[in-house]
């Protein structure tokens, strides 16, 4: 019979080691999720909005030797920028959360309300960051393109030629050859044996019969007198 986990394991175990669970204190705040994914949107849009300004600032400097690739770089910067706004816009439904956890619960508050103000001042610093950088990418991106338009900046040609357009055979329609198809074999094949026939014979051309000797005479006696 095997034997329990308490009897097997030793005495001076409390079982302290295997108990990962979360204290109630801690499980009965309900603001600490919320400022958790707060802050991890703050630090997405911190990356994105880093990542686009140093991509801009690289598209800018190419401009004057390939615009049109430089183009191309700016309008995926332009959804970087797109994707930091959406972060941010998830951060302020957190802070909406955390600040209704607070309001609901106020005695177990703790350090909430130090945190949503820090919280709050670190996304209103996000908030005009993330504008100054999109003004400034934008405008970037449209000084590009009047040059391109204007002349001032010269399109680079492509570094790769545009690939040669073949067009595939078109295949017989089925329909259309069924209808055209003859149904008798002899109809099929008389075109081919028509152009495989032989020269046909001179009509006064005639051919003796065999003599006795399994020679046929000549045509012509070889003596005429």
């Amino acid at each position: 019979m095997r034997k329990l986990n308490h009897v097997q394991a030793p005495k001076s175990a409390d079982g302290t080691c295997r108990d990962r669970r979360r204290s109630e204190d801690l499980r009965r705040r309900a603001w600490v999720r919320p400022i958790r994914r707060l802050h991890r949107a703050l630090d997405s849009s911190v990356h994105l909005i880093s990542r686009s300004l140093l991509s801009a600032g690289a598209s800018e400097r190419r401009a004057q030797r390939r615009p049109i690739r430089s183009s191309r770089e700016l309008e995926k910067i332009e959804e970087l920028i797109l994707l930091a706004s959406s972060r941010l816009s998830q951060a302020a439904r957190e802070l909406s959360k955390v600040h209704a956890c607070i309001a609901r619960d106020p005695e177990n508050a703790g350090d909430a309300p130090e945190l949503l103000i820090l919280a709050t001042e670190r996304w209103i610093f996000m908030a005009g960051w993330l504008a100054a950088s999109a003004g400034s990418v934008f405008d970037s991106h449209q000084d590009v393109l009047d040059g391109i338009r204007n002349g001032t900046l010269v399109p680079e040609r492509s570094a790769f030629p545009r690939p040669r357009i073949i067009p595939a055979p078109r295949p017989v329609p089925i329909r259309a050859f069924l209808l055209c198809r003859q149904h008798r074999v002899r109809d099929r094949i008389a075109p081919l044996l028509h152009r495989r026939r032989r020269t046909p014979r001179p009509a006064a051309l005639t051919v003796p019969n065999p003599s006795v000797m399994g020679r046929a005479p000549p045509l012509f006696p070889g003596c005429l007198l």
